[in-house]
C-alpha cells in the first residue's frame, strides 16, 4: 500500500489534470470528423509509429496525440509514456501499458474470440472516457494499473473487468449486455453507472476494500440459462470490508429458475453498508447478507415485489436491518435463518406491508425487533424459532382486517426460544396476539392487543414469567349490560361511561354483572383486571385507552396544556385566546388528536395569522420567540433569510424551528407530544436540489424565482428524475424568458460560463465564439458546456444525481 504521502501527491496531480480537462474546448462529435485513413497515419507520423508484420499499429513514440483516423480494424498497442487516442473509429482492440495514456471518443469493436476491446496492464494515470466498446469478451480489462479513469463509456454485449487497481474512478458508463467485475481493489469509486441486461451478475465486486458505489441504475439481470449456478444477480460483494452501496436502483434481477436472482448480496467479510437504495422485483431475496459476513448495514433502502424475502440473513452472519420500506414480498419482510450456522442482529424502524406469510422471522438466530410496523402479513407479524432468541420491543403489528386462520398471530415464540415481549400494539390477529409453546419461555409486559368480535378470552392460559400490565382490547359490546362472559371468579371488573367509573367483582362462576343507569351512554367500556396488572378491555374508545386513567389527563396536566395554547394566542395572534378556542385546542392536545407541531402549524395556517401579511424578517421574530422562546440572534436571522431567499417555503422554516431542542423543550415543560412537521412541496423535499434550481434562476435569468409553483416544477422534475440538472438547465437556457433578453453572442457565452462554471469567462471564451462563427448554433455550444467536466463537478457538488 502506498504511503499517505504519495497519495495526497497523487491526488494534486489528478486534481490538476482534471481542471486541464474542463478547460480543454468540446470534443467534435464523431460524425462531425474528418476521419483519416490508416495508411495516412503511418505518413503523418513516420518514423513515430512502428507496425508488425500483420500490419497492426504496435508501438509509438511518447508524447504523441493520434485524432480523427479511420483504423479499419487495425489495433494499436501503447508502450510509451503520454499518449493520447482520439476521434477514431473501426479499432480492432487498443492495448495500453505505459503511463498516461488516453483513449478518448474511439469506437473499438473486437472480432476476436476472447479478445477484450481494451486492454490495459501495469500502467497509471490511464483515462478512457466517451468510447463505445464492443466484444465477445470484455469491452474494457484493467489489470494491476494505478490512478485510472473510466468515464462515460458505453459497451455493447460487454462488460468492464478491472483488477488489482488502485485509485479508480469508474462513472456515468453504459453497459449493455454484460456486467462489471472488480476484484482485489482499494478504495475505488463507482459512480452513476447503468448496467442493462447483465447475463448473470450484473455488478461483481470481489476482496475489495472501501469501495463506494453510488448512484449505480441495474436493469434485467436475468440469468438466460436454466444451469441451477447461474443465477441472476444485480450487486455481489464477495468477501469485501468497508464497501458502501447507496443511492442505486435495481430493477428485475431474476433466472429461468423459480425464486432466484438477489438484488444485493453480500458474502463474507465486514463492514459494509447497503443505503438508500430501491430494489425492486428480486426473483429471490431483494438483500441478502449471507457467509458470515460481520456487522452488515442494510438501512433507508424501499425493497418491493421480491420473489422470497425483502432482507434475508444467513449462514452465520451479523446484520442490522434499520428503517427500510419492504414491501409485497412474496413470503417474508425480513428474516435471519441460522439452519445453516446462527446469524444475528436487529430490525428496527422497518415498515413492512403485505408479506405474504411472515413479517420478521428468526429462526435459530437471535434477534431484536424494535420500532417496526407490520402492516398486512399473511400469517404472523413477528415469530421466533428453533432455540431462537427474540427482543421485541414498540412494534406496531396489525392488520386492516382480522384474521381468522390457525396462523393468524402477531407475536409468535416456538420450539424452546426465549422471547421479551414488551409495549407492541397488536390489532386483528384472530388466533392470538401473542402466542407461545409451552417449551419456550416468554416475558412479556405493557403490550396492547386489540381483537375484534371476541367476547371470551382465559387471562391464566399461559405459563410463563412476568405477564405484567398487558391490555387486551375486545371492542365487540353494543349493549349497556354485560353478563356471562367467563373469566376467573375474584378479579376485579368495571366499567367506565359518561365521565363515571363503577368497580366490581367477578362472581363465583368468573362472570361479569354489572348494570347502569337508563339514561347511561350506549358506548360503555368494560374491563377484567387479574392479579399481575393484566387488563381485558372491551369497547375501549382506541388501542390508546387508559382504563387506569379513562379521561387520558389530569387536572394538573390539563391547566399546562391551556397555558401552552394561551402563549400560543398571545405570541402567534397577538391577543388573548377567546372560550372557545381556548378549550378547542387544549382539548385536542389534551386527547393527542394533535401534536404540538399540529397545533403550531395550524395557527400558521390560519386566516387570521395570514391576514396579517408580514415580511420574512417579522414571520422569523415570531418563529424565534414561539418556538425558540427567546429573540433572534443576527446570525440565525441572516442563515434563515437565506434559506427562505432560495426558495425554501415557510414551511420548512418552521419544521426547521420544530424540530429545534429549544421546541422541544418548551413541549416538554408543558407537558405535551411535540409531533413533527411533514413536508410535501417539492422544494421542501431536498433543500440542495432546490439551491441548484434558485442558482438557475438567478444566474441564467438574473432574477430570483417569483412564483412557488415554477420552483416546485423544477425541483420535482430533478427529485423524481425526470429530467436530468443538464437538462433543466437547457430548458432555462432556452427558454422564451431567456430568447426575449436578446443577448448578443458574447453576451450570451458570458451567460453560460456564469450558469454552468460559476465564474467569469476565460481564453477558453475564445473557442466558442469561433464556433459560433463557423456557423455552429447555440444549442451545439449549449451540448459542450452540459458535457463538461467542470460543469459535472458543479452539479455534484449539490449532491443531487
Amino acid at each position: 500500500m502506498k504511503s499517505k504521502v504519495l497519495k495526497s501527491v497523487r491526488a494534486v496531480i489528478m486534481a490538476v489534470l482534471a481542471f486541464v480537462m474542463v478547460l480543454m474546448p468540446a470534443k467534435a462529435n464523431a460524425q462531425e470528423t474528418q476521419y483519416r485513413s490508416y495508411s495516412n497515419l503511418l505518413s503523418d507520423f513516420q518514423g513515430k509509429v512502428m507496425t508488425d508484420s500483420s500490419g497492426d499499429v504496435f508501438t509509438m513514440e511518447a508524447d504523441i496525440e493520434i485524432s480523427g483516423y479511420d483504423l479499419g480494424g487495425h489495433r494499436i498497442v501503447v508502450q510509451t509514456k503520454n499518449v493520447k487516442v482520439r476521434d477514431c473509429k473501426n479499432l480492432s482492440c487498443v492495448e495500453v501499458y505505459s503511463d498516461n495514456a488516453e483513449i478518448a471518443n474511439c469506437t473499438i469493436t473486437s472480432k476476436a474470440a476472447g479478445k477484450s476491446a481494451l486492454i490495459a496492464g501495469n500502467s497509471k494515470g490511464l483515462s478512457v472516457f466517451d468510447c463505445t466498446l464492443t466484444s465477445d469478451f470484455w469491452g474494457v480489462q484493467i489489470l494491476n494499473c494505478e490512478d485510472i479513469c473510466v468515464d462515460n463509456n458505453t459497451t455493447n454485449n460487454t462488460g468492464i473487468y478491472i483488477e488489482n487497481t488502485e485509485s479508480l474512478t469508474l462513472t456515468n458508463n453504459k453497459v449493455n449486455g454484460g456486467g462489471i467485475v472488480l476484484t482485489g481493489m482499494f478504495d475505488a469509486k463507482v459512480i452513476d453507472n447503468s448496467i442493462v441486461n447483465a447475463p448473470h451478475t450484473a455488478l461483481n465486486i470481489i476482496n475489495c476494500y472501501f469501495a463506494e458505489v453510488y448512484g449505480t441504475s441495474v436493469e434485467n439481470a436475468v440469468a438466460s440459462s436454466d444451469v441451477s449456478e447461474v443465477h441472476g444477480e444485480g450487486v455481489i460483494f464477495q468477501d469485501c470490508d468497508g464497501c458502501t452501496f447507496s443511492n442505486s436502483t435495481i430493477n428485475g434481477v431474476n433466472s429461468r429458475l423459480t425464486d432466484n436472482g438477489n438484488g444485493v448480496i453480500v458474502a463474507g467479510g465486514k463492514d459494509n453498508t447497503i443505503k438508500d437504495c430501491v430494489i425492486t422485483g428480486a426473483g429471490n431475496h431483494g438483500v441478502q447478507a449471507s457467509y458470515k459476513t460481520k456487522n452488515c448495514s442494510i438501512k433507508n433502502n424501499t425493497i418491493s415485489n421480491s420473489g422470497r424475502m425483502g432482507v434475508s440473513v444467513s449462514r452465520e452472519s451479523e446484520a442490522y436491518v434499520n428503517n427500510n420500506e419492504i414491501n409485497n414480498s412474496n413470503v417474508n419482510g425480513i428474516v435471519f435463518d441460522g439452519k445453516s450456522g446462527k446469524s444475528y442482529g436487529s430490525a428496527t424502524g422497518n415498515t413492512i406491508s403485505n408479506a405474504k406469510e411472515f413479517g420478521i422471522y428468526a429462526e435459530a438466530s437471535d434477534l431484536k425487533a424494535e420500532g417496526n410496523i407490520i402492516h398486512n402479513t399473511g400469517k404472523m407479524g413477528i415469530a421466533v424459532t428453533e432455540s431462537g432468541s427474540l427482543t421485541a420491543n414498540n412494534n406496531h403489528i396489525f392488520n386492516d382486517a382480522r384474521i381468522d386462520s390457525d396462523a393468524a398471530i402477531g407475536i409468535g415464540v416456538y420450539n424452546r426460544s426465549v422471547a421479551n415481549i414488551n409495549t407492541n400494539r397488536i390489532m386483528n390477529y384472530g388466533q392470538s396476539g401473542i402466542y407461545a409453546t409451552e417449551d419456550s419461555i416468554v416475558e412479556y409486559k405493557n403490550n396492547q392487543v386489540a381483537v375484534l368480535g371476541v367476547t371470551n378470552i382465559n387471562l391464566n392460559a399461559y405459563y410463563h414469567i412476568n405477564v405484567k400490565y398487558n391490555q387486551m382490547f375486545i371492542r365487540a359490546l353494543d349493549t349497556t349490560h354485560v353478563n356471562g362472559q367467563t373469566y376467573y371468579a375474584g378479579l376485579e371488573c368495571g366499567a367506565y361511561f359518561d365521565g363515571n367509573m363503577v368497580k366490581g367483582t367477578t362472581d363465583q362462576t368468573g362472570g361479569i354483572n354489572l348494570s347502569y343507569n337508563a339514561g347511561a351512554s350506549k358506548i360503555i367500556t368494560v374491563y377484567v383486571k387479574d392479579n399481575e396488572g393484566n387488563y381485558i378491555i372491551l369497547n375501549a374508545p382506541s388501542v390508546d385507552f387508559d382504563i387506569n386513567n379513562p379521561t387520558g389527563v389530569s387536572a394538573e396536566s390539563y391547566d399546562k396544556i391551556k397555558a401552552f395554547v394561551k402563549r400560543l394566542y398571545n405570541l402567534v395572534m397577538s391577543r388573548d385566546p377567546e372560550d372557545g378556542g381556548l378549550k378547542f385546542w387544549s382539548d385536542e392536545l389534551a386527547y393527542k388528536r394533535r401534536t404540538g407541531c399540529d397545533v403550531v402549524r395550524d395557527f400558521f395556517n390560519s386566516p387570521e395569522y395570514k391576514a396579517k401579511k408580514l415580511t420574512h424578517e417579522e414571520y422569523l421574530n415570531i418563529l424565534y420567540r414561539t418556538l425558540m422562546g427567546r429573540e433572534a440572534d443576527e446570525g440565525g436571522m441572516t442563515y434563515w433569510l437565506g434559506r427562505m431567499h432560495v426558495g425554501l417555503s415557510e414551511r420548512y422554516i418552521l419544521a426547521g424551528f420544530a424540530y429545534s431542542p429549544e421546541f422541544t423543550g418548551i413541549c416538554n415543560n408543558y407537558g405535551i407530544d411535540r409531533g413533527g412537521i411533514q413536508l410535501s412541496e417539492y422544494r421542501d423535499l431536498n433543500a440542495k436540489v432546490t439551491e441548484f434550481v434558485s442558482r438557475i434562476y438567478y444566474k441564467a435569468l438574473g432574477r430570483s424565482y417569483l412564483d412557488a409553483d415554477g420552483m416546485n416544477y423544477w425541483c420535482g422534475e430533478i427529485i423524481k428524475k425526470a429530467r436530468t440538472p443538464e437538462a433543466v438547465v437547457w430548458n432555462f437556457v432556452f427558454s422564451d424568458e431567456f430568447e426575449k433578453k436578446n443577448l448578443s453572442d458574447s453576451a450570451f457565452v458570458d451567460v453560460l460560463y456564469a450558469t454552468y462554471f460559476d465564474r467569469e469567462a476565460d481564453a477558453g471564451k475564445d473557442y466558442w465564439m469561433g464556433l459560433l462563427a463557423s456557423g455552429k448554433t447555440r444549442q451545439d455550444v449549449v451540448k459542450g458546456f452540459n458535457a463538461s467536466t467542470e460543469f459535472r463537478k458543479l452539479v455534484d457538488s449539490y449532491n443531487i444525481r
